[in-house]
């Protein structure tokens, strides 16, 4: 059997890991992303201030926040506290407590990044 302090260990250490390799992910798809869009533009003959103003409202925040990498930390980082507890449903538990408590950070992420659109569009 495999003893559950090891898996606690290599759970909550897995949650770094994690958040890197989906920062690194992303970072190569924004730059792929990035380098097609110029390219198109040379292609197509673009003026240089049609490519300024699109290049510039590219650069703009969306406020779309993908909370994939978030959710899996909470799991993993829960699963790991739960094997440290060292009781049969642990493991279990402490994911869904990891769950819940990333469920809680991203419901009150999203409501921070709605209230200051709702103002932009009641602004104008």
């Amino acid at each position: 059997m495999i003893d559950e302090k090891l898996v606690s260990i290599l759970l909550i250490f897995s949650t770094p890991i994690v958040a890197i390799v989906f920062a690194f992910i992303d970072r190569i798809k924004r730059n792929r992303n990035e380098r097609d869009i110029r390219q198109l533009l040379i292609e197509h003959h673009t003026d240089m201030e049609t490519v300024k103003l699109l290049l510039a409202q590219q650069k703009k925040p969306t406020g779309a926040f993908s909370y994939t990498s978030l959710r899996l930390s909470g799991v993993l980082l829960g699963g790991g506290l739960g094997a440290m507890i060292s009781l049969d449903e642990s493991i279990a538990i402490g994911a869904g407590l990891g769950l819940l408590l990333t469920f809680i950070i991203e419901f009150v992420m999203r409501r921070a990044t709605e209230r200051p659109q709702k103002q932009d569009h009641s602004e104008q």
